[in-house]
């Protein structure tokens, strides 16, 4: 059976508890709900970062029952008694019966005197059937105790939404997964320009009701990307112009700009510039590319604080050198990774 690290509890969880090594021989007192399940989600104390989601609800005598769930699906069951009787150094085997159908025999732990906490790790088989299941007996040394579960199937649903929603997702670089957030062409030229390690940004609706299309992070610089589709007889350079001068106004301080020539290989167009903000709260620079295949203009930016503008300037650079093998088939198409 999969057995998961236990994670925390916070002791301000109002608790109960049966103890106990196993004993299977005796019947178990079978325990009534008082109301509905719980929800709510937990922040770490310290840090006000994710924690974990609980469900929980009460019972005839005492008791609780509290099925917790972490980032990473590890769910841990616990029930909780009125008087204190665990010892917190050392292990407690616990049966878990599910309808008399489905076990699990686990190493419980004491998170207090009162709380009994029995891990059951990432068990996708066990969480189905405790969703659907009418009984939920634990089995100590000293207690065995059966809950009537009643309709617990939608909380059990509501407690893994509020992890998905909750939880913090895992990194997804351009080499880890990232690279399928943006169209295969704009991934393939990032990772040829050395920025594989980029974290992608993944950026809710689509492309079309977004501020910007695709956006990443490398290292302390901003990256992004949008496509811009023209229309017959539209300029690129002019488009391109535009395009600067609507991002101008948006400059607290002092806004400059630098534009280099456009190079224009027949209907493949490439143009480099920068642009600064300075004076504002924040003095920030950016690096962009314009690139023009077809009907299809794409802006590639990154943006930087100054002490960090070379950076920016280094991802241009690689970005422009690979451009420009696929367009004229010169030079090195792998160029030397951007600098983290």
């Amino acid at each position: 059976m999969p057995m998961m690290r236990p994670f925390p509890f916070s002791l301000s969880l109002l608790a109960l508890l049966c103890a106990g090594a196993p004993a299977l021989a005796m019947d178990p007192v079978e325990m009534a709900p008082l109301g509905a399940w719980r929800g709510r989600m937990v922040l770490d104390e310290q840090t006000g970062a994710f924690s974990y989601c609980t469900i929980e609800n009460s019972f005839d005598k005492g008791f609780s029952t509290i099925i917790a769930q972490n980032g990473d699906h590890e769910t841990n069951i616990a029930i909780v008694f009125g008087d204190p009787r665990l010892a917190l150094d050392r292990k407690y085997e616990i049966r878990l019966d599910i309808d008399g159908k489905l076990q699990r025999n686990v190493d419980g732990f004491a998170a207090d005197s009162k709380l009994l906490v029995a891990p059951t790790g990432n068990d996708p088989e066990f969480l189905k059937a405790l969703s659907t299941g009418k009984t939920l007996t634990f089995t100590g040394s000293v207690d065995a105790v059966t809950f009537q579960l009643g309709d617990i199937r939608q909380p059990i649903s509501d407690l893994t939404s509020c992890v998905d929603v909750s939880a913090p997702k895992p990194t997804k670089t351009l080499e880890n997964g990232g690279d399928t957030l943006l169209p295969k062409p704009l991934s393939v030229i990032l990772r040829a320009a050395g920025l594989g390690k980029a974290e992608v940004v993944e950026l809710p609706g689509t492309p079309e009701n977004r501020p910007i299309d695709y956006a990443w992070n490398f290292g302390p610089i901003l990256g992004g990307a949008e496509q811009i589709t023209l229309k017959p007889g539209e300029d690129f350079l002019k488009k391109s112009m535009a395009y600067i001068d609507v991002l101008a106004p948006l400059c607290p301080g002092t806004f400059s700009q630098e534009v280099g020539k456009p190079e224009n290989f027949g209907n493949l167009h490439l143009l480099e510039a920068d642009m600064a903000c300075l004076g504002g709260n924040r003095e920030t620079s950016a690096a962009l590319v314009f690139y023009q295949v077809g009907d299809t203009l794409t802006v590639f930016f990154h943006e930087a604080a100054l002490p960090d503008r070379a950076m920016a300037d280094n991802a241009r650079a690689n970005i422009i050198h690979v451009l420009r093998y696929l367009i004229k088939g010169e030079g090195d198409p792998l160029p030397a990774p951007a600098r983290k």
